[in-house]
C-alpha cells in the first residue's frame, strides 16, 4: 500500500490500482500523485505486468483534485498532475478504468488516459473547472482524445453533469454495466487483452499516439519499418504457430 492508493498484482499479471481516499471521494493530492507516478513507472518496466486496471474505492471513482489540500499547499502541487496523466496515457500495457459514482474534473482526465473504460449505469461525469473560474488547459488534449471536440465544447463550457449513456455516446466510455457488476464486465476485456502479445500491444499504443499527434514517427517509412520488424519478431513467430496449432500463445496466462 502507498499513500492514497492500493496496488495488487494477480498471478495472471493484472495489476489493479485502487484510488484509496474514499473519505474525499478519491480526490487526488500530492501523496496520491506521487504514488501513482511510482506505480505506473514500475508497470512500464515490469514484464510480469500485462494489464493495468484503475479503479476507485468506495462510492465514487474520483472527484478530481483535492481543492482543500491544494489550498493548504498554496495552490502548487509538488508533482505535476499532468505529468502523471501522461505517464498513464503512455503506459505500454493495456489500461482499463472501472468507474462508479462520481467521475469529475481530473477524474475524467484519468479515464481519458486509459485504453478501455467501463462504467456503471448510475455513474456521472463532469468537467466543472469553468465554474471554479479557470480553464483546465493541460488536460484539454486528454479530454479531446476521450470525447471529441463537439461534446467537450458543451460540457467544458457549461460544467454540466452527464450520465453514463451520454458518456458512451460521446466515446468517453466504452461499455455500461449494472451497479456492482464492474468486475464481471471487465473480466472478458482483461482476458482478451491478455491474449495480445506484450510487445505488439506496446507498439500499437506507441504508433496510435504518434499518428494522433502527427509525430514524425508516424510517417509512412517509419510505420513500414516498424511493421516489418514486428512481423519478423519472435512474438510474431509464436503467434502464427499458436494460430496454426489452435492453441493459446505462450504469453497468455489462463
Amino acid at each position: 500500500m502507498a499513500d492514497g492508493i492500493l496496488v495488487e498484482t494477480s498471478a495472471r499479471g493484472v495489476a489493479t490500482v485502487t484510488l484509496d481516499r474514499p473519505q474525499v471521494s478519491n480526490a487526488f493530492d500530492t501523496p496520491m500523485l506521487r504514488a501513482l507516478w511510482d506505480a505506473f513507472a514500475g508497470f512500464a518496466r515490469d514484464e510480469n505486468v500485462r494489464v493495468v486496471v484503475l479503479r476507485g474505492a468506495g462510492k465514487h471513482f474520483s472527484a478530481g483534485a483535492d481543492l482543500k489540500a491544494a489550498a493548504a499547499a498554496g495552490g502548487r502541487e509538488e508533482i505535476d498532475p499532468v505529468a502523471v496523466l501522461r505517464l498513464i496515457d503512455e503506459c505500454p500495457k493495456p489500461t482499463i478504468a472501472l468507474v462508479q459514482g462520481a467521475c469529475i474534473g481530473g477524474g475524467v482526465a484519468w479515464i481519458s488516459a486509459c485504453d478501455v473504460v467501463i462504467a456503471e449505469d448510475s455513474a456521472f461525469f463532469s468537467i466543472p473547472e469553468v465554474r471554479i473560474g479557470f480553464c483546465p488547459s493541460p488536460m484539454i488534449p486528454l479530454f479531446l482524445a476521450g470525447m471529441g471536440a463537439r461534446a467537450l465544447r458543451r460540457y467544458a463550457l457549461t460544467g454540466e453533469r452527464f450520465g453514463s449513456a451520454e458518456a458512451l455516446r460521446s466515446g468517453l466510455i466504452h461499455e455500461i454495466c449494472r451497479p456492482g457488476k464492474l468486475d464481471e464486465a471487465a473480466a472478458p476485456v482483461i482476458d482478451a487483452a491478455l491474449h495480445g502479445a506484450p510487445r505488439a500491444a506496446a507498439s500499437i499504443k506507441r504508433v496510435i499516439a504518434a499518428c494522433e499527434t502527427g509525430s514524425p514517427d508516424a510517417d509512412a517509412i517509419s510505420l513500414e519499418a516498424d511493421f516489418l520488424a514486428q512481423r519478423t519478431s519472435a512474438e510474431a513467430d509464436e503467434g502464427r504457430a499458436a494460430f496454426r496449432e489452435k492453441r493459446a500463445p505462450g504469453w497468455y496466462r489462463p
